[in-house]
């Protein structure tokens, strides 16, 4: 079992409260099933994003632009597992978070031998 603790206090460019986040700033428990360790964590202007150890990514945050790369509305306000259409074979081996944007790196690609990066939204459209 994972938990992550993490400021919930969200705001959007406006730097008004999320619509869906009612929380005020404080630290929040969140508990992911299974055998989830954190691998990797990336701060992006108004998101983050977490790399598990089972090769899962996590997101919440502000999320008008699709930042987090869930479907979770204008505002994520805890952990929710991001929905990427890779095979078994592919892993993530880093994460990089931005101004509405995340970007991440696999394992080399088989054919080329060369890493593979790529933005979370390129991977959500090809699904």
């Amino acid at each position: 079992m994972m938990t992550i603790k993490y400021l919930n206090k969200l705001r959007n460019k406006y730097k008004d409260d999320c619509l869906s986040c009612e929380s005020s700033a404080l630290i929040q428990h969140t508990i992911f099933t299974g055998d989830r360790q954190v691998k990797n964590v990336a701060l992006g202007s108004e998101h983050t994003i977490c790399l598990a150890t089972d090769n899962t990514l996590w997101a919440w945050g502000w999320n008008e632009h699709a930042n987090t790369g869930t479907d979770g509305g204008d505002c994520v306000s805890f952990p929710t597992r991001v929905p990427l259409d890779i095979d078994t074979n592919t892993v993530i081996t880093n994460i990089y978070a931005g101004g509405a944007s995340n970007f991440i790196i696999t394992n080399k690609d088989q054919t080329k031998d060369e890493p593979i990066v790529t933005t979370v939204n390129n991977i959500l459209e090809q699904s």
